[in-house]
């Protein structure tokens, strides 16, 4: 098992499996909490932005780090943390959830794990890679 979470295909399934977790959960809050936190135009434009720069830049540090790139090792890392992180703050602060029971606080969770999952096994890649 721990060969498999540090080699690339371990790293490639954990990651893209966070970025699918990771966009459900954006996509819950934006159906249950984030309509009625920042109504308007503008909140929905930023929080797009915003998801699509972390999934965009996600998803290419992990096709970059495929191809054995430092760089995308490292971004993958970056953004890997970065959304454990968040998760993170949301199960301190905001959990339990009082909005989208049960399934917003699952999925919560969810993307925790496997962001958390992806994060360690990147770390176990890129300790290889030296």
């Amino acid at each position: 098992m721990k060969t498999w979470l540090g080699s690339i295909e371990g790293f490639t399934l954990l990651s893209m499996l966070g970025i699918l977790a990771f966009i459900g959960y954006a996509f819950l809050l934006s159906r249950y909490f984030l309509g009625e936190w920042a109504p308007g135009v503008g909140a929905a434009a930023f929080q797009m932005v915003g998801l699509l720069s972390i999934v965009g830049g996600w998803m290419w540090a992990v096709l970059a780090a495929r191809d054995g790139s430092r760089a995308g090792m490292t971004a993958a890392l970056v953004f890997s943390a970065l959304v454990t992180l968040i998760m993170l703050y949301d199960i301190i602060f905001y959990s339990p959830v009082r909005y989208g029971w049960p399934l917003v606080q699952i999925m919560l969770w969810v993307t925790f794990l496997t962001s958390m999952s992806a994060a360690i096994s990147t770390g176990m890649k890129f300790s290889a890679m030296r």
